[in-house]
């Protein structure tokens, strides 16, 4: 079992892009990284921890073993405590940068390893993971973002405004970087969709569901994009396609 995966980034509305991805078919690994900060910072933050999970799981090889269906500690695999330390691993990364002007610069981030018949899935923050499978789009992932928690407790009451952006964890920043993982199977025809909240912020699911059916991962991506511009994102929008095969 393989996959193949293509990534596409815009700008958006801002004056410069502070988002990151990665793509590596040979290692199954997809990743995007929304990076905050000003100045430098996001760009830095993002980059630092695609470019730390990349260097994380070469290290372990292709032919690796990863432990997809290897008992770990706390009922877990020894996958979900892999990812997890590649992504401590990266937060110290950056934090360790956090000084100066970069003081405040922290990142989401979005994962998905296909390796083994398992999709490892990991999130920090609003970056999303989406699978599409016999034609029904499920979102993987639950944003750790203010609105979505409050949302999740029954605390927002009508005409309550909340920064639907304001998110609660970050890679990066001490305390909060505590990432989510799941693992799940993954089937042949399996299609993940991984971005940055410039994209869902303007582009529905159900269109999301319309062009993941539609077209193979490259313009998929590319498409997908394309709508979140035109549809008038102020953000940067970023997003991997990955297909199992």
């Amino acid at each position: 079992m393989g996959s193949r995966g293509f990534g596409s980034s815009h700008i958006g509305g801002r004056s410069n892009n502070e988002d990151s991805l990665l793509v590596s078919d040979e290692l199954g690994l997809y990743v995007v990284a929304d990076g905050m900060g000003g100045y430098e910072g996001g760009e830095i933050a993002s980059s630092t921890t695609t470019e730390g999970l990349h260097r994380f799981y070469d290290i372990v090889g292709v032919n690796g073993d990863v432990g997809m269906r290897t008992a770990g500690s706390g009922g877990r695999t020894v996958a979900e405590d892999m990812m997890r330390l590649a992504i401590r691993q990266a937060s110290h990364d950056v934090e360790r940068r956090r000084h100066g002007r970069l003081q405040g610069m922290g990142t989401t981030v979005a994962a998905v390893l296909i390796r083994d018949g398992g999709a490892l899935i990991a999130h920090v923050g609003d970056s999303r993971v989406y699978r599409m499978r016999r034609g029904l789009l499920q979102a993987m992932t639950e944003d750790h973002s203010l609105y979505a928690e409050l949302l999740a407790a029954g605390g927002i009451a009508a005409g309550m405004t909340v920064n639907k952006n304001m998110i609660t964890r970050a890679v990066g920043v001490p305390g909060a970087s505590r990432p989510d993982v799941r693992l799940e199977e993954a089937l042949s025809g399996d299609t993940f969709m991984i971005c940055s909240d410039g994209l869902t912020d303007v582009v529905e699911d159900g269109d999301i569901a319309e062009v993941l059916a539609a077209f193979d991962p490259k313009l998929a991506a590319e498409q997908l994009v394309q709508r979140a511009w035109i549809n008038g994102a102020s953000d940067n929008i970023t997003c991997v396609v990955a297909r199992v095969s």
